[in-house]
């Protein structure tokens, strides 16, 4: 059953194509019709926008979406080359190319943007147009944008792409050059008023001069400098240009060392622009090339110097602000703006350029610049000058992309004979049980031819290779991590067995606690990817296995908060790489360590994106290596999938209880709970444990009894804060969980219990209540002796004298004052728990003592947290018999007019809800009860209407919906619960100290409840104000103040 947020296929494709086919038959001519291509585009956008997760599902539809759009493109470029062909032919010269206006075009080339941005423009443009023909109308389209807009860059992003594929035609290129583009260009650049003088061709080694691969040359060249993804685009096109087969001997050597030079200068020219830098610098002995550099800026301040990167001064460009405008580079490339703020732009499309080539290129072509470009890149990214290059993960990732691609260059393409192959890799046949089949070599493995020597010589460069691969593997940013690791994985497949091993301990030796998080993250990655090609030997497992499983618990703290969920994410995909490499024989030895540390995550992770992963590698594991390795899996897999496992809470206590029914897994799941759980640095996790700790305890009670409440009672006055914490609440947890059994009393030895009981003495004699967490663990140990103390009789009995005994610690004079607030908390976990009833044998008498006295401790009190805490053991009271309820709910009015706005605030919402959960008592077809206190009148309902302005609109509506002919019969709780509850949910009872007592006193008639003789004259006249009868009998008032006076005695306050 899919999430209701997942999408299931591409359901708007019809819409999609439809609005393509209206999109194509739009005229360039007609305002209108732009202004409908407009909203078509925006419509598509908005369609496009829902796949950006889920871009996979539009690869079905691609090519009934793509290629209409640059069909219609494509047609449009040919026409507007053909009228430009005619122009020239008629006016006898080159005609100016003519800025290139057609709105609808620029639309469809938009539309076919965002679909390049959803789905990635390699799947894109394998559906581009590919024919010779269209080469020119492109490279011409690219020359015609406007340079000094911003408004098609889409446009041009979308014709380097197009322009990628169109280079690849399998002719010379100078067979399909007409040879007109280059006097066009110039004349628009004359046009241009002085914004671009010439249109420079690369180098001077073009054979064709001004040609159109010098003119694309320089289109790519302006592009590379871009701040946007055309400089991505751009990239793309020079690396296939270059590797044609009739420019990789001329053309691609030039390239590559003029974009070496391009990064030196660039590099340095940072490295000036520090002040700091540049002393350093000067004192290395690069002054004087730091001053010849900074006179070529001054020279040539707006972009590339044309002599800087070309030793016999032919002229070569580095970057011209005027070569950026002509080839229609963004406007952050073309603006004029600081050399400086561009540096980082010129060295990443440079640099992605060059890598370009590096992939596509011949080994025999690019075995002579490969290795000098990568050795003084190396150097310039290494020394100091080279903060640059070190300074953005984008340039540090293509520099990794770099070293791998340049050891695949030097390392012939082989497959290595030595490599582990599990063979039959079916998981339909392995479902089925193939047996002895599943043993016999894939019919791949038979078709290939490796080579059996693996003796060959390496050269010293690959060395510097797997270095800098390894460096890329403990950096701090994920995607030049991932990149290193790839790159090992590809070089390592090449090596000979002896050096592949090598680099496999070495990768195993980042799993190391010295190591970072970067470099266990990239460790797990790189060994994910060796194992996945066969490269990690089983010989090897001993060794790792350890290490993936020790990445699993990866928790670094950091602060407040910790590192270490992309590290066991990673781990996970290490083990989901090992279902599949190996066979379940080899896997036999590591089954049981791996598949306890998955559950482990799966289950009590704190991140839902590892316990996804986690139970992702268990389900491959199951379902590669088979029930005999993985007992109870599909169980398991049915109770821990992906959607159950999305709430942490389920998965702590409801999901963990359904997999530790398994003893297979049992052991491990309460180990991890009590050894790292339990003290976890996030509160909430270790609130998780214990109570996880209490589903799973009764499945193994004896273990329980025995070894985990002694084990976690001497870890309460631990010098660890976290530790303590956890223990003091698991131990609540657990013992609460045990007292269900119906052999409790005889399961835990007396010694246990002793030593439980005197969790809380014991603590305060060490004072950990004390200090920085004290509130944590006073809180932990609140419910800890709550837990215990009614453990000490033979049953659970209602009327223990443990509810008595806490009262009168809390309110007797003997008790220091810091003790109040923890006895008071106790008292209200077991009212929660019905722990604390008012008993038939001793008839509530510690209920009846304990309000007044709660009440003397309390009220004159400054602390907030101490009348808070009696509120709350007040209000549990209200819902015990009578008149045990009537005192504590008076007493609780009482709090509605304290001092502190906190208090009464707090106090009238614990107050409603009260209300709200004991509706049940609510009498208005009752008799009169009376009190130990007083006496409640008759009459509820208001005789007649009162005038608006005397009261507050909130309470006039809710005063108008009582019918006022009803006269109820005031019971314990009165004549108008509901009127009640809307004064307290409508009233700032943190505001005004008089509005909150004239409310305050409302309240006493309507809840009927004796109001104190102080506010008896001030309840009748505000009682009669909002509309409300008040107590008209004088006996009434008299009994009420006696019973006033005689509690006044009775405390002393």
């Amino acid at each position: 059953m899919a999430a209701s947020s997942e999408l299931a296929f591409f359901e708007e494709h019809e819409r999609f194509v439809a609005l393509v086919s209206e999109l194509g038959a739009l005229d360039n001519a007609l305002p209108e019709d732009a202004a409908r291509a407009k909203a078509l585009v925006k419509e598509g956008a908005d369609i496009l926008d829902k796949y950006q997760e889920q871009s996979h599902l539009l690869d079905k539809h691609m090519e009934s979406m793509a290629k209409p759009l640059m069909d219609r493109a494509r047609d449009d470029l040919r026409a507007i080359r053909a009228a430009h062909v005619k122009k020239s032919s008629e006016a006898g010269s080159g005609f100016a190319l003519q800025l290139l206006d057609a709105p609808v075009m620029h639309h469809c080339l938009t539309l076919a943007y965002l679909l390049c941005k959803t789905r990635g423009w390699k799947r894109v443009i394998t559906f581009f147009p590919h024919e010779a023909a269209d080469l020119e109308p492109c490279v011409a389209a690219l020359l015609s944008l406007d340079s000094e807009g911003t408004t098609h860059w889409k446009s041009r992003y979308v014709l380097l792409l197009w322009l990628s594929v169109l280079v690849l035609a399998p002719f010379p290129v100078h067979t399909i050059d007409s040879g007109d583009l280059g006097p066009a260009a110039a004349a628009l650049a004359a046009a241009a008023e002085g914004a671009l003088s010439t249109v420079p061709t690369f180098g001077t080694g073009d054979p064709w001069g001004g040609g159109i691969v010098g003119t694309i040359l320089c289109v790519c060249q302006g592009c590379l400098g871009s701040a946007g993804p055309v400089r991505d685009a751009a990239a793309a096109c020079v690396g296939r240009l270059l590797t044609r087969p009739d420019l990789e001997t001329s053309v691609l050597a030039e390239f590559i060392g003029w974009g070496v030079k391009v990064i030196e200068a660039t590099c340095l020219s940072h490295a000036r622009a520090d002040p700091g830098l540049a002393e350093r610098l000067a004192s290395d002995g690069a002054e004087g090339d730091a001053e010849e550099l900074t006179a070529r800026q001054q020279a040539s301040p707006s972009g590339w110097d044309t002599s800087a990167v070309d030793d016999s001064g032919a002229g070569t460009p580095v970057w011209s602000g005027a070569a950026a405008a002509s080839a229609g580079a963004d406007p952050a490339a073309a603006s004029g703006a600081p050399a400086g703020g561009l540096d980082v732009f010129v060295v990443t499309g440079v640099l992605a350029a060059i890598v370009r080539a590096f992939k596509h290129g011949q080994r025999d072509s690019l075995a002579d610049a490969a290795g000098e470009a990568f050795c003084r890149i190396s150097q310039v990214a290494a020394s100091e000058q080279g903060q640059l290059l070190r300074s953005s993960a984008s340039l540090r990732r293509l520099l990794v992309k770099l070293s791998q691609r340049t050891g695949l260059v030097y390392l012939p393409p082989r497959v290595a004979s030595w490599r582990y192959q599990r063979g039959q890799r079916s998981l339909l046949d392995n479902l089925r049980g193939a047996g002895p089949a599943a043993a016999l070599p894939s019919r791949a493995r038979d078709a290939e031819e490796p080579e059996a020597d693996d003796d060959f010589d390496i050269e010293p460069v690959v060395e510097d290779v797997i270095d800098s691969l390894l460096t890329g593997l403990r950096d701090h940013d994920t995607i030049v991590r991932w990149s290193a690791a790839k790159g090992i994985g590809r070089v390592a497949g090449r090596l000979p067995r002896e050096f592949a091993d090598e680099v496999v301990e070495a990768v195993a030796t980042l799993l190391d606690r010295a190591e970072g998080d970067g470099a266990w993250h990239g460790g797990c990655l790189a060994l994910a990817e060796l194992a996945r090609r066969g490269l990690l030997l089983p010989a090897r497992l001993s060794d790792v296995v350890p290490r993936v499983v020790s990445a699993l618990q990866f928790d670094e703290r950091r602060g407040a908060t910790s590192v270490g969920s992309h590290v066991r994410d990673a781990a996970c995909y290490v083990c989901w790489a090992f279902a599949r490499a190996y066979s379940p024989s080899v896997m036999r030895p590591w089954v049981r360590p791996l598949a306890a540390a998955l559950l482990c995550v799966a289950l009590f992770d704190r991140e839902v994106n590892c316990r996804r992963a986690a139970a992702a590698a268990f389900q491959e594991s199951v379902g590669r290596q088979g029930a005999d390795n993985f007992p109870h899996g599909i169980a398991i897999l049915t109770a821990a999938d992906y959607f159950s496992l999305g709430n942490r809470a389920h998965a702590f206590t409801h999901v963990a209880r359904q997999v530790a029914t398994f003893a297979t897994y049992r052991g491990a799941l309460l180990e991890h709970l009590v050894g790292v759980k339990l003290r976890h640095w996030d509160v909430d996790v270790r609130r998780l444990s214990a109570r996880a700790l209490a589903y799973l305890a009764p499945l193994q009670p004896e273990w329980a009894a025995s070894d985990l409440l002694p084990r976690l009672t001497a870890e309460t006055t631990s010098a660890d804060l976290l530790v303590r914490h956890g223990a003091t609440l698991a131990i609540a947890e657990v013992l609460l969980s045990l007292a269900r059994l119906s052999n409790f009393q005889a399961l835990i030895p007396y010694s246990v219990m002793h030593n439980i009981r005197a969790v809380v003495p014991r603590a305060e004699k060490v004072r950990v209540y004390r200090g920085r967490g004290g509130l944590l663990v006073r809180s932990g140990g609140e419910q800890a002796s709550a837990a215990g103390k009614p453990s000490r009789d033979s049953t659970l009995q209602p009327d223990s004298d443990e509810p008595a005994s806490l009262a009168s610690q809390a309110t007797g004079f003997r008790v220091e004052s810091r003790l109040v607030v923890p006895v008071l908390r106790t008292l209200h976990v077991l009212l929660a728990q019905g722990r604390a009833g008012e008993g038939s044998a001793k008839d509530g008498r510690w209920a009846r003592e304990a309000i007044p006295l709660i009440r003397y401790r309390v009220m004159r009190s400054k602390d907030p947290v101490r009348v808070m805490s009696a509120s709350d053991v007040l209000l549990a009271m209200v819902g015990l018999r009578q008149p045990i309820g009537a005192a504590a709910l008076r007493t609780v009015l009482d709090f509605l007019a304290h001092p502190f706005p906190k208090v009464r605030r707090i106090t009238g919402e614990r107050l409603f809800s009260t209300l709200m959960i004991f509706d049940d008592l609510f009498k208005t077809d009752a008799q009169p009860e009376t009190s130990d206190h007083g006496q409640v009148s008759s009459g509820a309902g208001a005789e007649e209407a009162v005038p608006g302005g005397e009261r507050p609109a909130s309470w006039i509506q809710a005063l108008r919906e009582a019918d006022p002919s009803e006269t109820a019969v005031i019971g314990f709780f009165g004549c108008d619960p509901d009127g009640a509850m809307a004064i307290l949910s409508s009233t700032a009872w943190d505001g005004d100290e008089a509005d909150v007592v004239a409310a305050r006193d409302v309240l006493y008639t309507m809840l009927g409840v004796a109001a104190p003789a102080a506010r008896v004259g001030a309840l009748r006249s505000d009682g009669e104000r909002w509309g409300y009868p008040s107590q008209d009998s004088s006996t009434a008032t008299a009994e009420g103040a006696d019973s006033y006076l005689a509690l006044v005695r009775e405390v002393g306050y």
